[in-house]
């Protein structure tokens, strides 16, 4: 029988600088990354889409979730024998999202 895995956080948005989201430039990307028993992730957009450069955004946090688990799956799967401590560089690229336009697909 499968195992079933829940992961439970919050995502708490800290960017509202008195107007909420009253228009794009209004408003900081911060955010807090809550799990429970748990220091907070201090975390923003990436500084492409007006974030803050110096906390963790989503993407980053995204590529690290998926070197550490291919590492994880080599190992439970006996690919990798040993394993001590040994730093893996990960990296992630996306291409910008076009904007949809009316009657697109």
């Amino acid at each position: 029988m499968a195992k079933h895995h829940k992961y439970t956080l919050q995502v708490a948005w800290t960017g509202d600088q008195g107007s909420g989201t009253s228009r794009y430039d209004a408003y900081s990307r911060d955010h807090l990354v809550r799990v429970a028993n748990k220091p907070a992730i201090e975390a923003s957009s990436d500084p492409a889409f007006r974030g803050d450069a110096t906390r963790h955004n989503p993407e980053e946090l995204f590529v690290a979730s998926l070197g550490n688990a291919k590492r994880i799956l080599f190992l439970q799967n006996g690919l990798l024998t040993t394993s001590r401590g040994a730093d893996k560089q990960v990296s992630g690229a996306s291409e910008g999202a076009r904007r949809a336009s009316a009657g697109a697909p």
